[in-house]
Formats: C-alpha cells, sequence, structure tokens
C-alpha cells in the first residue's frame, strides 16, 4: 500500500480545535467541524470573539450578512487565513474589511487579476484580503495584516435558496468554540394577508416578522435555525419585475427499489479525520439498515488515495472486524474518487448499486467532472446499475456529488443528506428516482434548471426564470413526470431576488458550458466573468479583493464606478447600499466586551 500521510498543515490545524470541537460527529447532528475561522500560516487559530448574524427569509430564498470579529492572540503581525463554508448553491455578494476604523469593500474581479492585485499590495506591506472558492461548497480567504495582540473585523454576505418542502433557515455554528458576543436577527416574510398591527393613524406595517437573539460567552451546541411554514398545495414564488423563482412538489408516487445488493465506498481521507469513530459507528448503522430494504449482500470498500476491500457478506455481518480494519485506516491522505470507482469496476455481480459515503472533494487523481461521469457510466459493466451519495458534513463539492449520482447508468440516484434521521437516508434509498424530468415556464426567455435529476416523489424544487412582466407564472413538467403547476406568487423585494437570479443565470451560463466546443466554452466564461463582475456574484472564474485605496484599484484597472450596490440587512428586509466612493462605512453592531 502507499503511504498515506497527513499534510503537517493539516495537523498543525487539526491539533488547533478545541477539544469540544472534536466530538464524534452524530448521524443525525450537524456538523462538528467549525463552519467560520481564522487561523495563521502555522495552523493557530485565532479567537472568534463577535459574531452579528443577519438573515432575510422570504420563501424560497433567504440572505444572509455575518459580522466576524476575530482576536489575534500573538505578539506579531500575522497573515490570516479565514475560511467559510456556504450552503449548497450560495451567491456570495460581499466581503468586506475594516481598515483605519471604516469598511473597505472588495470588488468581484477576474480570478488571476484578483490574485495579482493582492499579491502586490501583500509585497507594499498594506491591508489586503482576498477571497475565492476552495473546494466544492467551501471558500477561504487570505487576510493582512492582523495586527499583533488586535482584531480583524470581516463582513461576508450570500443569497441561498431553501429548496426542500418546509426547509427551514439554519446557520451552522456548532463546531465554534466559546464567543463573547453572538447576536443573531431574523427577519422573516410574513404570511401574505397576515394580520399585522395597526394604529389608529394608519402606516405601513413590515412585511416581516424580527426575531433577535443575544447571548455572551456563549459556547454553540447547535445550530441557529429559523423554521420556516410550509409549502401551498400549489407551490410559491416570488416575483419582481421580469425576475422570478418558483418552488414546488413534485407530483409523483413512491416506487420501491428492487436492487439486492449494494458496494459500499467509505472515504477515509484526511476531511474525515474529526469525529471519524463516530462516522464509523453510524456506518455500521446504516450497513446493518440495509437488510430492512431487501439488500442481501454487501461489499464494503475504503478509499483514500489507495483502496482497500473490507468487508463481503450479508449486512448483519458487518461488525467489529470490519470497523477494526476501517479504524487501522485512520483518516489520512487524499481523497481519490477515479481510483475507487476503478476498485468497484473490477468487482462483478447483476443488478447491484453503489453507495459512496464522501464529501465529493477531490484532491488526488482525476477530478475532471466529464472524465468521472464515463467512470461511473462503465460501471454499468461490473452491474452497477445505481449510484446514491451520502454526505454527512455542510463542507461538500455538491457538483461532483451530482456527476456520481446522474451518470449514464439504467437507474437514477440521489444525494442524500446524512446528518438526517437514519429512517429518513433508509426511505430515500428504499426508493427508485424518477428519469429526468423537463421543465418549461411558457414565455420565458431562458430557465435553471431546465432539467431535474434524481427526484423523488414529494421532493421540493427550485426554478429561476426570465419571464416578462405580465406574463403569467407556470411551470410545466414533462418527462419522468408530467404536470402543470401555478404557483403562489408574490411580488418580492427586488435586491433580494435579483441575486439569486443572477447566480441562477451564472449555473446556466456553466452548464452550458459542458455542451459546447472549446470556442464556445471560452465565450462563455467571458459572459460569465462579466455578468458576475458588473452584478456582483462571485464565479469560479472570479474573486472578490480588498485593497486600501482608490489608487490601488486604479493601478490594477479595477473599475468601481457604476458598479452594483452591495446588499445589506436593513430594519426592513434587504437594502441597497449605495456606492458612495472606494469607503463604504456601515454601522457596525456593538463590539464585543473588552
Amino acid at each position: 500500500m502507499l503511504a498515506r500521510t497527513l499534510a503537517p498543515t493539516l495537523i498543525a490545524a487539526l491539533m488547533a480545535i478545541p477539544a469540544a470541537a472534536q466530538k464524534p460527529l452524530q448521524i443525525a447532528g450537524g456538523p462538528t467541524e467549525a463552519p467560520y475561522s481564522l487561523t495563521a500560516a502555522d495552523g493557530t487559530g485565532l479567537q472568534l470573539v463577535g459574531l452579528d448574524a443577519r438573515a432575510v427569509v422570504d420563501g424560497p430564498l433567504a440572505f444572509t450578512e455575518l459580522h466576524l470579529i476575530f482576536q489575534n492572540p500573538q505578539a506579531r503581525v500575522i497573515e490570516g487565513h479565514f475560511s467559510v463554508t456556504m450552503p449548497d448553491g450560495a451567491a456570495i455578494s460581499r466581503f468586506a474589511m475594516k481598515i483605519n476604523g471604516n469598511w473597505m469593500e472588495g470588488e468581484v474581479v477576474e480570478k488571476q487579476a484578483a490574485r495579482r492585485a493582492y499579491e502586490d499590495a501583500l509585497h507594499r506591506r498594506q491591508d489586503p484580503a482576498l477571497l475565492e472558492q476552495d473546494a466544492g461548497n467551501s471558500f477561504r480567504a487570505r487576510v493582512f495584516p492582523i495586527p499583533a495582540n488586535g482584531r480583524k473585523e470581516l463582513i461576508i454576505s450570500w443569497s441561498h435558496e431553501l429548496v426542500a418542502k418546509g426547509e427551514a433557515y439554519r446557520l451552522p455554528l456548532r463546531g465554534l468554540p466559546a464567543i463573547e458576543r453572538l447576536t443573531l436577527t431574523a427577519l422573516t416574510a410574513a404570511p401574505a394577508g397576515g394580520g399585522g398591527p395597526q394604529t389608529s393613524l394608519g402606516g405601513d406595517t413590515s412585511r416581516y416578522q424580527v426575531t433577535k437573539v443575544e447571548k455572551q460567552n456563549y459556547s454553540p451546541e447547535q445550530d441557529w435555525v429559523v423554521f420556516g411554514g410550509d409549502l401551498p398545495p400549489t407551490g410559491d414564488a416570488l416575483r419582481a419585475d421580469n425576475l422570478a423563482v418558483a418552488r414546488f412538489v413534485v407530483p409523483a408516487p413512491d416506487t420501491p427499489e428492487d436492487l439486492k445488493s449494494a458496494v459500499l465506498l467509505i472515504d477515509t481521507s484526511a476531511s474525515r479525520a474529526i469525529g471519524f469513530d463516530g462516522r464509523l459507528e453510524a456506518t455500521q448503522a446504516l450497513v446493518a439498515k440495509l437488510a430492512d430494504i431487501g439488500i442481501g449482500q454487501v461489499e464494503v470498500i475504503a478509499f483514500d488515495q489507495t483502496t482497500e476491500s473490507v468487508y463481503s457478506g450479508a449486512p448483519g455481518g458487518f461488525g467489529p472486524k470490519a470497523l477494526e480494519i476501517l479504524k487501522n485506516r485512520h483518516a489520512l491522505g487524499a481523497s481519490d474518487i477515479g481510483a475507487a470507482l476503478d476498485a468497484v469496476a473490477l468487482t462483478k455481480g447483476p443488478g447491484r448499486r453503489l453507495i459512496v459515503l464522501s464529501d465529493g472533494v477531490i484532491t488526488a487523481g482525476e477530478q475532471d467532472k466529464e472524465a468521472l461521469s464515463k467512470k461511473v457510466a462503465a460501471l454499468r459493466a461490473a452491474g452497477i446499475e445505481r449510484v446514491d451519495a451520502l454526505v454527512d458534513t455542510t463542507a461538500r463539492d455538491p457538483a461532483m456529488l451530482t456527476v456520481l449520482v446522474t451518470a449514464d447508468l439504467p437507474r437514477p440516484g440521489q444525494v442524500i443528506e446524512a446528518r438526517a434521521p437514519l429512517a429518513e437516508q433508509i426511505a430515500r434509498l428504499s426508493k427508485k428516482a424518477l428519469p429526468d424530468i423537463k421543465i418549461e415556464v411558457p414565455g420565458a426567455q431562458w430557465v435553471q434548471p431546465s432539467t431535474l435529476r434524481g427526484m423523488q416523489g414529494g421532493d421540493a424544487a427550485v426554478v429561476f426564470a426570465d419571464l416578462p412582466v405580465g406574463a403569467a407564472l407556470e411551470v410545466r413538467l414533462s418527462g419522468g413526470v408530467t404536470a402543470t403547476i401555478a404557483p403562489k406568487v408574490r411580488e418580492a423585494e427586488k435586491p433580494l431576488l435579483e441575486r439569486a437570479w443572477v447566480n441562477a443565470r451564472i449555473q446556466r451560463l456553466l452548464d452550458l458550458q459542458t455542451q459546447g466546443d472549446p470556442d464556445l466554452k471560452g465565450a462563455l466564461k467571458h459572459q460569465i466573468i462579466d455578468l458576475s463582475t458588473k452584478k456582483r456574484v462571485l464565479s469560479p472564474y472570479t474573486a472578490l479583493v480588498v485593497l486600501e485605496t482608490e489608487n490601488d484599484y486604479a493601478r490594477f484597472n479595477i473599475d468601481r464606478n457604476g458598479l452594483a450596490d452591495i446588499l445589506v440587512v436593513g430594519a426592513t428586509g434587504v437594502e441597497l447600499m449605495q456606492r458612495a466612493g472606494a469607503t463604504l462605512a456601515l454601522a457596525p453592531p456593538p463590539p464585543p466586551p473588552p
């Protein structure tokens, strides 16, 4: 077996995690990894002394503004590495850093140009910051300087979709150490026509209900969850001018899955280190339950940059011996999903399914999505008919996981939330997924997504459309399901809808890149960069860079005139903060106690 090593920087990072954050991951518990962190280059963690989160929730959309204050415990100036895990499909629209008492706003810039500007400012010993996508839905920023024994304040904001029926808004907090001051404010859209307070002289009633939480010296043991209402039977929708988004439930009956054997691929790479023993216990519970849905034969293969057969037999026989093999592997090394798929291809047997337990983040071997899709499709020759992915962390690569479960096999699979109760996971594994469902919105210039893949009856979906003003919003489904849906429509605040809508448009262009020739891919890349920079929504080809002065932006030809205004959470919902120059002041929340 090849050597399986843990990078020194990761060892330092794990050593810096407080013992309380290294509890085993519970199968229905949620992440134990810190969702936000700022570390020095040597892995030393900076203390999070203040966190102020403000969220606006309106039907299928949510907007989050996060103000973080970190304390540098060292008696020297350092460069920090800020990391944040986003919800799947989040549209980041703001990254700001406080410099000399004012908030300096990051600008969305083509990625290579942003990196050059950051490195130049760093060498000049100025105050730059750079935020870009790391892997999957994880984002990383470089921040300089962080004063000796001083504080660094950052703001990051994003929009995301609440897809599932009755899905609650969730801000990850579990895994964070004790915070000196925590403030959480939620503005949740009141029901349409709800009886808000009235006065004898009239006046306006906010469309939002406000909830606020304040805590001091608080060690989060759970995430912040804002519970939403259920979907109307016909679904719900938001509109503003030509912008539209609709959420609806796929109307289809359940059909039992009849595959009788399974191969499990268990990721034992370094990203699984936190709570590794808990993950193994959860895996044992999962395997034991497979017999309840008619699976009589299981083969278990562990992988990182190498693969190892761990068990073959009835689900009930997967026990201490197999778990000991997995424990002895430890959670080390890189994640090579391509090599793991090659190992599955060497196994044979008709009518089988593949279940992948991984975050989908590939750090070794083949990483091209098209090539990996072909590897999955080739498993047909080994008798694999369906692939499902179970993911138990918020940090993940949704696009790669989708590739695994929607490749060209006889039956589509699903990406399943492994932090949900085990009974729910087993229920999803026990049902067939529907064939591809085509989406049409009559009169729309475009829709995103245009196809739903791997859906089951009762699942909810969100679709964006460019629909002329006055045109009725109607969603037509064909293929795996035939139905016409007329969702209940409400007028939305345009700033809230627009950023999410632009993000969907960027995703549509990214999807088109996979279908065209190289020349078309290049043209679409330029279009994505142009849309991303003008509309202030981060993309895979852009980054957010913060520079110290207007002259610094001018030196790198970064235009700050006429750029999109900045979204902030105000007293009445999502508001636009007008661009008034290079430095934009926003009243911060009260500072944490000294």
